[in-house]
């Protein structure tokens, strides 16, 4: 038990004895800002690692246990509950965050909240994620086309992928897929 935090799960990030220095202050808060910044993009950098089809290594699970660590377990869950309903419904054009707050049973608001501060994204903007990395899998793994893949991803439209995978990806998926397959066979 912490001192002054009965529940572990519940406690501030950092104490500072009064009177207190305001440059240590500012240290302090620098340091959890960085540490929030570092978390957040190790969780989107997972979250489009999470869809490849590498086996996964001694390194990665090791990785992956740094940022669990890093996460009360509320979030972990949170996360989890996330991830497993986004896998089940992610190729449903209708999936929104609305939709998602609502299987989740939270306020929209709170989906928001949650997604931003542990992923500095909007709900959209991890869902966008999570079909693009879905939909790398696909045009590593089939020889489907892009518009095939594009509804089996969730897109209402190929031209609306295409255009969101270009700006995401620098390339069309068609060139993408022609790089990972010339990469792949160099190897």
């Amino acid at each position: 038990m912490v001192f002054g935090c009965p529940k572990p799960l519940l406690c501030a990030d950092a104490f500072l004895e009064k009177p207190f220095n305001p440059e240590e202050l500012k240290a302090r808060l620098d340091q959890i800002a960085e540490s929030r910044a570092r978390l957040s993009r190790h969780l989107r950098k997972q979250l489009l690692e999470s869809h490849q089809d590498n086996a996964s290594t001694e390194t990665e699970a090791h990785s992956n246990t740094d940022t669990q660590s890093a996460l009360s377990i509320k979030d972990q869950k949170f996360l989890n509950k996330l991830n497993a309903w986004l896998d089940a419904h992610f190729d449903v054009p209708e999936t929104s965050p609305q939709r998602i707050s609502q299987a989740l049973h939270i306020t929209p608001r709170t989906l928001q909240r949650k997604i931003k501060s542990l992923c500095a994204q909007t709900p959209a903007a991890y869902l966008r994620d999570y079909r693009l990395a879905k939909a790398k899998k696909l045009l590593i793994s089939s020889d489907q086309t892009i518009t095939e893949i594009a509804h089996e991803c969730g897109f209402s439209s190929s031209q609306y992928f295409s255009r969101v995978f270009s700006k995401v990806e620098a390339n069309s998926p068609e060139q993408w897929r022609q790089k990972q397959s010339k990469s792949t066979t160099l190897s």
